[in-house]
């Protein structure tokens, strides 16, 4: 082999991919998500849904605002007893703001 020759090494697309996870998964940008977490979001998210529809159908701004709202939160709030305050807090206004 002449001296201005380099031997070319083979990164393993394995291990680099592994290394790789570890720095994404160990930064605290991604959200940790538990089980109460997690139903509570379905629960409420489906309550905005349904409300949303409702709203939407019948040309009423707000319960498709609040249905919105409902449905869009979880994937902010990560702390169980927030995330729940704050569903049933607007699942109350769909019924103390309707016209």
């Amino acid at each position: 082999m002449e001296s201005w020759q380099r031997r070319t090494t083979r990164v393993n697309p394995q291990v680099f991919a592994a290394r790789r996870w570890r720095e994404i998964s160990s930064k605290n940008g991604m959200p940790v998500f538990s089980g109460a977490n997690l139903i509570g979001g379905m629960v409420f998210g489906s309550i905005g849904f349904v409300a949303f529809i409702y709203g939407k159908r019948m040309h009423v701004w707000k319960p498709m605002f609040i249905g919105l709202a409902l449905m869009a939160y979880p994937y902010f709030v990560a702390n169980d007893i927030a995330m729940i305050a704050i569903g049933v807090v607007g699942t109350a206004a769909l019924f103390l703001f309707r016209d």
